[in-house]
């Protein structure tokens, strides 16, 4: 870190700063002498971090076969040290969660990523045995907190370094080349200014990696599993997962000398945390089956490894197909919508996102039409939900028979659509809804009573285009949504476009 640098964060007025239950933690971690009581006379002044303390002490994290239902047992029962490291996890992400509101920076992602370290990090020291897994837990948690110093004492700067990271580590290369720092670096400065203990800032500053030791000691295999946490963390938030896991494994081999076999094993009681964490700390840290896709690939991808080992290449390379196969059907199958087999909502968001970026780079049109049966819970009421489901598969099959091959059609919700057009005019995409809808309001459907019946459809659309843009794909979805409301105001059975009318 350049000495321009740290002055300017020295004097950065609204760095991120230690909260107030986490000073009197500190202090309380620096004396021998400290008892249960002592710890619990602070977690108590706070209701939401005794609440924490309840709820993790109750989670599958500890598998305690007996609930505890005080805080004080809780406090005796994890003992002071790991009372005292979970205590200032949960006061500083509180404290830092509300500093870092109104950022420019995605900090869903930042947030995401530290819980889910957090996790692994304590998962593998458990895992290998280890002591100080509350301090595991900790050091997983902070080990990118230099990004909220970074956006404070550089915002405009660091926005675009942030925004254009594939990941942590791949940014940690941007950072030194253009600013001469990592977040790493910079988060091992800010917790030092905390008076955080040295273990936590050295494991912070090599959390990227550090290929300059040789000989491994205890601080070394600590930082190790700092290091290899956020490498798990990454295989949770991106979609090329074998990329991911390949990284992970070797270095959870390489580091920790957990084999093929003891990680995924590893992996799938980590994917069991998963659920209780998000729970824990009230976010979404996986969307649904995205674990079992990711555990699926793994055992898939240690299978390969195996045969190959075995060089049992030749005799076996149809069973390699049959896997990669069913690796690719699977990851198809959690895609997709059970009912209607159009792509889900959470496959939307990340191909939607993915489409805006760009159409973005490469100026070219975007159009984003969400779309909703009229009237449908009369259908639902009238005739049963078994009928109603038959007409949802009936308007998803027509929409297959509407999208190109560049194109994607998706169940947004109950009798919510999304289609998402790349590519061409708003005009011509306005030509497909105008004929999608007369087409399915001349179809029938019958009841299991024999009634014949018909049902409409209202739509909103929305391009982006050079004279129409929008900041991000949320407010395109929101843009998207107003015009279906103006369709239904104005009658229902029709498509009106953003910004018209």
């Amino acid at each position: 870190m350049t000495p321009e640098l740290e002055t300017r964060l020295k004097h950065c007025t609204s760095l991120p700063s230690i909260p107030s239950v986490a000073i009197k933690i500190l202090d309380l971690s620096k004396d021998p002498q400290v008892c249960p009581e002592s710890v619990s006379s602070v977690v108590t002044l706070d209701p939401a971090l005794s609440s924490k303390m309840l709820r993790i002490a109750n989670s599958p994290i500890y598998s305690r076969i007996s609930k505890i239902g005080s805080v004080q047992q809780a406090l005796t029962l994890l003992g002071v040290d790991a009372s005292l490291n979970l205590a200032l996890s949960f006061s500083l992400v509180s404290g830092l969660q509300q500093q870092s509101q109104g950022s420019g920076l995605d900090y869903d992602l930042v947030w995401r990523r530290a819980f889910l370290s957090a996790v692994a990090c304590r998962l593998l020291g458990e895992t290998l045995k280890s002591g100080s897994l509350e301090e595991l837990f900790l050091a997983g948690l902070l080990q990118d907190i230099g990004v909220l110093a970074l956006d404070r004492v550089l915002p405009d700067q660091y926005s675009d370094i942030f925004n254009g990271a594939v990941d942590m580590f791949s940014m940690s290369v941007d950072e030194h080349a253009k600013i001469d720092a990592t977040h790493a670096e910079v988060g091992a400065w800010l917790l030092n200014e905390w008076s955080l203990p040295e273990k936590l800032v050295a494991a912070t500053r090599a959390s990227h990696g550090d290929a300059s030791r040789v000989d491994q000691d205890d601080s070394d295999h600590f930082n190790d599993c700092v290091m290899v946490s956020g490498l798990v963390a990454d295989l949770w938030m991106n979609e090329q997962h074998d990329e991911y896991y390949q990284r992970a494994s070797r270095q959870a081999q390489q580091r920790l000398g957990l084999d093929n076999d003891a990680f995924v094993e590893y992996l799938s009681k980590f994917a069991e945390l998963i659920p209780d964490t998000a729970t824990l700390f009230e976010t979404q840290l996986a969307w649904p089956g995205q674990s079992e896709m990711i555990l699926e690939q793994a055992k898939e991808m240690q299978q390969v490894r195996s045969l190959r080992d075995s060089q049992k290449l030749d005799e076996d390379e149809a069973q390699l197909k049959s896997m990669e196969k069913r690796t690719q059907n699977l990851e198809e199958r959690v895609r997709r919508d059970p009912l209607t087999g159009l792509y889900n909502r959470g496959y939307l968001d990340l191909y939607l996102q993915s489409e805006y970026e760009i159409a973005t780079l490469e100026n070219w049109p975007l159009s984003v039409v969400l779309i909703d049966l009229d009237f449908f819970k009369k259908v639902n009421d009238t005739y049963g939900h078994p009928v109603g489901d038959r007409v949802l598969l009936s308007f998803s099959e027509l929409l297959k028979k509407n999208t190109r091959k560049s194109d994607i059609a998706a169940r947004y919700g109950g009798e919510e659509f999304v289609m998402v057009l790349p590519g061409i005019d708003r005009a011509k995409v306005l030509a497909v809804i105008k004929r999608l809808l007369e087409q399915w309001s001349d179809c029938t459907h019958q009841s299991e009573e024999q009634d014949i019946f018909s049902v409409t459809a209202s739509a909103g659309l929305v391009t982006l285009d050079t004279d129409h843009p929008f900041e991000s794909v949320q407010v395109m979805v929101s843009a998207a949504d107003k015009a279906l409301y103006s369709a239904k105001q104005n009658g229902r059975n029709r498509v009106e476009i953003y910004g018209q009318g």
